[in-house]
């Protein structure tokens, strides 16, 4: 990866190969994979919780829906501000560059995408079996 510029008034001419090489292509691969183990920590610290549901009778779809609403009601809020900041530097900017707003959400909703896989997947994980361990390890 290398830095570069495209201002075509300085002689450069835009090159497909450059965007692909850009120093901010891997955002969201990177927001994706750091989002999906704090997803996976996050249900880690639950997991005799998850277990106990289960052992009260609760099925497994139930309680990824449950999981899933849950990290949506706390979720929201936090992609909401980090559009707001999006949308502030944006207008701060002189002048206006939405280009900027994009480029915050390409890492923003990979981010989010991946909180949700990692959570998700490991509360799937989770089985009633383990509850007695996870009671005596707590």
């Amino acid at each position: 990866m290398r830095n570069f510029q495209l201002n075509s008034t300085l002689g450069t001419q835009f090159n497909e190969n450059d965007f692909y090489d850009r120093a901010t292509a891997l955002h969201p691969l990177v927001g994706f994979l750091i989002a999906g183990g704090l997803g996976v920590v996050y249900v880690w610290h639950r997991r005799l919780q998850f277990a106990s549901i289960l052992h009260a009778g609760a099925r497994r779809e139930n309680l990824l829906t449950m999981l899933g609403l849950e990290i949506s009601w706390w979720i929201a809020p936090v992609i909401a501000l980090a559009f707001l900041c999006s949308v502030i530097f944006c207008v701060v900017t002189k002048p206006f560059e939405g280009v900027y707003m994009l480029l915050g959400l390409r890492t923003i909703l990979p981010a989010v995408a991946g909180f949700y896989c990692g959570a998700l997947l490991y509360c799937g994980m989770i089985r009633e079996r383990q509850l007695f361990k996870l009671f005596k390890n707590r």
